[in-house]
């Protein structure tokens, strides 16, 4: 990886640790790329980058549902989405055209 993409992927998982407006809305993003088929049965069906993988499929994608459903996710929740959620970084990025500033608004219900 070079000194660039090191540093994005440093940024963008330092505002992951400390802002949830930004856990949800890189969740729900996330979410949104997996494909109809994918969001339906939480898990990884298509092998193309893009949306979670397989090891994070059915929990990612239960919270980002009940997170539309709700409005919000629980304490223990949150702590377990934000952990996975930045492994995907490279996603995030792609998705806001690497302009961040919007990742931390409050979130609206998607999908």
């Amino acid at each position: 990886m070079n000194d660039k993409a090191e540093e994005k992927k440093r940024i963008v998982q330092a505002l992951l640790d400390v802002n949830d407006n930004a856990v949800i809305n890189a969740l729900l993003t996330i979410y949104a790329r997996q494909t109809q088929d994918e969001q339906q049965s939480e898990r990884t069906i298509e092998n193309n980058a893009i949306g979670f993988s397989g090891v994070d499929a059915e929990i990612l994608s239960s919270f980002a549902r009940q997170y539309n459903e709700r409005g919000f996710l629980t304490f223990k929740q949150m702590v377990i989405a934000r952990k996975n959620i930045k492994r995907y970084w490279r996603q995030v990025i792609e998705a806001y055209n690497g302009n961040l500033s919007s990742i931390t608004d409050v979130p609206k219900k998607r999908c």
